[in-house]
């Protein structure tokens, strides 16, 4: 018989920001003006919010989104 083999492989963001408390781990953001491969939907896996003297509230995240092609 045939058999089919699939694989999931996954886009990994890493992004600053403004600091924003409403971004959590779980919840999905869109990220854009990447070109047509790297924006669409990503579902935030790791969030880190820091204070610096220099640039004030930030906001770190880490995203992954399933790979498509194109």
């Amino acid at each position: 018989g045939q058999h089919t083999h699939m694989s999931l492989s996954y886009m990994t963001a890493e992004g600053l920001c403004e600091g924003r408390t409403d971004l959590i781990t779980g919840k999905t953001v869109e990220i854009s003006n990447m070109g047509k491969r790297f924006s669409g939907d990503y579902y935030l896996t790791e969030i880190t919010y820091s204070i610096r003297p220099s640039e004030g509230f930030l906001t770190a995240f880490t995203a992954r989104r399933n790979a498509t092609n194109g």
